[in-house]
């Protein structure tokens, strides 16, 4: 797939070709002519594969949004300076791995 112009068709037509994958029963691909298996195949990976980033991308940015959010309000409850991130890792539990978003970027 890495070698082929995917670009020559129009996603439209991708998505198309990736429905025809998933309607058809497995048997039945079997009976299709080998050049339209592969392209129907490819398609339907390279549907599959933009729908997974984009859920990926999206899963991140809200990951992403919760830190921020967390430290604003962090920020706003406690009095300037008063902030630290060693006060933050106190605050965790020390039976096991990190579970805070933040301390994924601090070290010790």
């Amino acid at each position: 797939m890495h070698n082929w112009a995917s670009d020559s068709i129009a996603l439209s037509k991708q998505q198309a070709y990736a429905a025809h994958v998933l309607m058809r029963r497995p048997s039945m691909t079997a009976r299709i002519e080998q050049r339209r298996q592969t392209v129907e195949v490819v398609c339907f990976l390279h549907a599959t594969l933009m729908e997974l980033t984009d859920i990926a991308i999206a899963i991140e940015a809200k990951r992403c949004c919760g830190v921020i959010c967390w430290h604003s309000a962090l920020q706003a409850a406690l009095p300037r300076g008063f902030w630290t991130p060693s006060l933050v890792r106190s605050q965790l539990p020390q039976d096991g791995p990190a579970r805070h978003p933040y301390d994924a970027f601090t070290t010790n």
